[in-house]
């Protein structure tokens, strides 16, 4: 009884110190390390579940056997009792070990969904800047006559960390004079001035292959829209939000059929 009991107090331990060391690693941004963690605290979890279960195998193995005796002495089997050991042993184990894949689980949504959202690491200011300066730029297309295209990207799937990356990424891949700015539902809005249909849809394809790496998804939702004369800046993300419906639709239908 000494051994099992030392046996099952350092498996509790080590479910212990699994979920220190996960929930350190979460706090400090490491979602992998903090994820590995986790999936060590289920091995540990699952090894005690184990070690009960063959522990009570054992025990009730032995009192079967002197049970089978004292039914051949007197012919009065104690059986009940046998199956409420047997139960009470395996509810236990199953408890604990939904315990941990509980625990998995709601870490690895909670991964997929970080807490803070990406739009909120962005500066006010800046996105307010930016957003005046693309109206300002329509203004300047409908009286010069130049074409604009606008490009409106989901990043709700993007971790906070990532605002840098993403940064990085539109350096490279977009012009000095294109502008891009966030909303708070999410999205990225890149205006192309001086593009039209095509050539945004070349800067899409850009994108798509930039930024998938960073979702938790295989595709990227973006949706195109190129001005017309009436546009506004609200009116011209709108449309750019109908595009990107139709695309998805489209992409949904041709993962169905392929």
């Amino acid at each position: 009884m000494l051994t099992q009991a030392q046996r099952s107090a350092k498996y509790e331990q080590l479910n212990i110190a699994f979920q220190i060391l996960s929930d350190y690693y979460a706090e400090q941004g490491d979602y992998e390390q903090a994820y590995d963690y986790q999936l060590l605290r289920y091995d540990a979890a699952s090894n005690a579940y184990n070690f009960l279960k063959d522990t009570r195998l054992l025990q009730l193995k032995a009192r079967l056997s002197r049970q089978q005796q004292l039914v051949r002495s007197q012919q009065m089997p104690n059986l009940p009792l046998l199956d409420n050991g047997l139960g009470m042993g395996y509810a236990i184990g199953a408890i604990f070990l939904l315990i941990s894949l509980m625990s998995v689980g709601i870490f690895i949504k909670n991964r997929k969904k970080p807490l803070n959202t990406f739009s909120s690491t962005i500066s006010n200011s800046y996105t307010a800047d930016a957003q005046q300066r693309m109206e300002q730029l329509i203004q300047s297309a409908k009286h010069s006559g130049f074409a604009i295209s606008l490009l409106l990207v989901d990043l709700g799937k993007v971790y906070p960390g990532d605002t840098g990356v993403i940064k990085e990424i539109l350096a490279n891949k977009l012009r000095d004079q294109d502008l891009y700015s966030f909303n708070d539902r999410e999205q990225l809005i890149i205006m192309l001035p001086f593009t039209l249909n095509k050539g945004a849809m070349n800067v899409a394809a850009q994108l798509q292959s930039a930024l998938v790496p960073l979702i938790a998804d295989e595709h990227l939702k973006v949706g195109l829209a190129v001005m017309q004369q009436q546009d506004g800046l609200t009116s011209l993300i709108k449309r750019a939000q109908i595009n990107q419906v139709t695309n998805m639709k489209r992409y949904n239908q041709q993962q169905v059929t392929s």
